[in-house]
């Protein structure tokens, strides 16, 4: 039913045409006219009984729509209708799954019917709203109307000036009071959904295994899929879970002026607020690219993997989900990942291996100790041995601005439940070795098994086998490359100081660039995280966790924006 305040719109999914209701039964519906077309976006205005600027757009995304602009006539409730300036309202469309009544600001209520009925689009029913200084949105959609008329400043300048530093402080609250440990992912990949279609972004999800997605967010470009491709990524799990006990590491963002304390905070929750807030930005300046922007969100990034009595999906990390994303079809020429950099431009990262070393005892019990033979005591020295054996490691793979390093990271013999059975039967050193980007998992365990060879030449009794439970490869890219010199001279632009580049051993943190750039995306890492108010590049203020500046949030998203604008756009005339 056509209620007198409503407006409803169909379109089918094959007709180019579009019909619109007027507020009063006693105007005849006008047809639309359809001005120009491509992928993802129809640009249409009403004619004959509406009376509309050609710059005035009415623009509205072809199906699955998400978002549907509409605009008030009416000279009494709009008198800047009056003067050619209509006012405009930014509807976000979800998908069929959801139905619900909105109710915002001085707007009355939004309801939305959107199963799709023989075919055709989803029908509307909008309430009006009582004037335009009481709908933010309005008042954004005129102001990006009359940029687009010839408003002054470049858009380089309005980009920067739209970026909002209280909107990504905010969204990065919300975001780190959702709880993502590593396999429990579900909540927060839902939630950047809902934030991706808001904006009017085309979303869809990849499950990765149950419960489990990663989140594909794209802006079409006007280069139809042929412009550069720009992806931000960011990963869901955090570093820790509150059930490890680590002090600061609390899954509740905690407010300190200008900083935001919590799980996630630094690595890497802000960036998910910062990518958002540079695509809005660009969306309010009216800049028009030729390549897409991808935000993607995937699970399971942080370095872990099953092993021994560890098992399941709280375990696989690693970049799982970044191959997954691109083994499935996610395409990008570039990348951007926010990772906790320092606002530092990493333009690589080693690879990593985690290895296990065992060693074999004989075990006896407490009173005949004497007749056993103890595995904890062979690792004793083998672990001595590992501390040498990374300054051969790094001797013998050099590189200009990366250094690889050897870590010791557990060690696990006996029997905890049966400490009666001794010496140890067995005992297992857990190992950390990051790799150069070219450098094999066979040419490490070579290396490896080389140093444990020598130390049994001198003690034939300390025999070990080593085994590899995580392989994950590195990459690099040119200083020179046009995606670093980019970056570097919008830093500059921004923070009015050339940027800093890691420390070589800075370059052993890894992100998804390993596994992204194994499909021919360039990659850089480059976040606001990684750095505390007193200047250490650490994601950690001590035992007060995680933290993160909003203003260095804000500066990266203006350099975000104004990246995208530089790489992947205007489009040729």
């Amino acid at each position: 039913g056509y209620g007198t305040k409503g407006v409803h719109l169909l379109l089918p999914y094959l007709k180019r045409f579009l019909h619109v209701s007027r507020f009063n039964h006693s105007e005849p519906a006008g047809p639309v006219e359809i001005l120009s077309s491509f992928p993802s976006c129809l640009y249409f205005s009403a004619s004959d009984s509406f009376s509309l600027k050609p710059s005035m757009l009415l623009s509205m995304m072809s199906p699955p729509a998400t978002t549907l602009w509409r605009f008030d006539p009416d000279p009494v409730t709009r008198p800047e209708a009056q003067v050619g300036l209509p006012c405009w309202e930014l509807l976000p469309l979800r998908p069929p799954r959801f139905e619900k009544t909105i109710q915002k600001g001085a707007i009355t209520s939004i309801s939305r019917n959107l199963s799709c009925r023989d075919g055709h689009f989803p029908t509307l029913r909008i309430v009006r709203f009582k004037s335009p200084a009481g709908c933010p949105m309005a008042n954004k959609a005129v102001s990006a109307a009359k940029r687009r008329e010839g408003g002054t400043g470049s858009v380089r300048q309005r980009i920067v000036k739209a970026v909002s530093k209280s909107r990504v402080g905010e969204l990065t609250q919300k975001l780190v009071n959702i709880p993502s440990p590593t396999g429990r992912e579900g909540e927060i990949s839902d939630f950047l959904a809902q934030e991706l279609e808001k904006i009017g972004l085309d979303v869809r999800l990849q499950e990765v295994e149950a419960g489990r997605n990663n989140v594909i967010g794209r802006l079409p470009g006007k280069g139809r899929g042929r412009g550069r491709n720009l992806m931000f990524c960011a990963h869901f799990d955090t570093s820790a879970t509150e059930a490890d006990k680590i002090p600061g590491q609390q899954s509740r963002a905690v407010r300190m002026g200008d900083w935001i304390y919590g799980l996630g905070a630094s690595n890497m929750k802000n960036a998910f607020a910062g990518y958002i807030g540079a695509v809005e930005a660009l969306m309010e300046a009216g800049a028009e690219l030729n390549g897409d922007i991808l935000i993607t969100g995937v699970v399971g990034e942080i370095e872990k993997a099953p092993v021994s009595l560890y098992q399941g999906i709280d375990y696989r990390g690693g970049g799982s989900g970044a191959r997954f994303m691109m083994s499935h079809g996610v395409v990008a020429d570039i990348a951007i990942i926010g990772e906790p950099t320092g606002m530092r431009i990493q333009h690589g990262n080693t690879g990593y291996i985690f290895a296990r070393i065992t060693t074999q005892g004989i075990g006896q019990h407490t009173f005949s100790k004497d007749k056993g033979v103890d595995a904890i005591e062979k690792m004793v020295k083998i672990r001595t041995g590992l501390k040498a054996w990374e300054v051969e490691y790094r001797a013998s793979h050099p590189h200009p601005f990366m250094l690889v390093s050897v870590g010791i990271s557990a060690i696990e013999g006996g029997l905890p439940f049966k400490p009666s059975f001794c010496p140890a039967p067995f005992c297992h050193l857990y190992i950390h070795i990051t790799t150069l980007p070219g450098t094999t998992s066979v040419q490490v365990r070579n290396d490896l098994l080389e140093f444990l060879d020598r130390l049994e030449h001198n003690d034939p009794a300390l025999h070990a086998e080593v085994d590899f439970y995580m392989v994950s490869n590195g990459y690099e890219i040119s200083p020179d490359h046009e995606l670093v010199q980019t970056v570097h001279g919008i830093h500059k632009e921004i923070f009015k100081k050339d940027p800093f580049y890691p420390e070589p051993v800075r370059y052993s943190v890894s992100s998804d660039g390993g596994p992204i750039s194994e499909y021919g995306t360039v990659c850089i890492t480059y976040g606001a995280g990684g750095i505390t108010p007193s200047g250490v590049y650490s994601m950690y203020d001590g035992a007060k966790g995680e933290c993160l500046s909003i203003i260095n949030l804000s500066n990266i998203t203006k350099a975000y924006a104004l990246a995208a604008y530089d790489l992947c756009g205007p489009p040729p005339p």
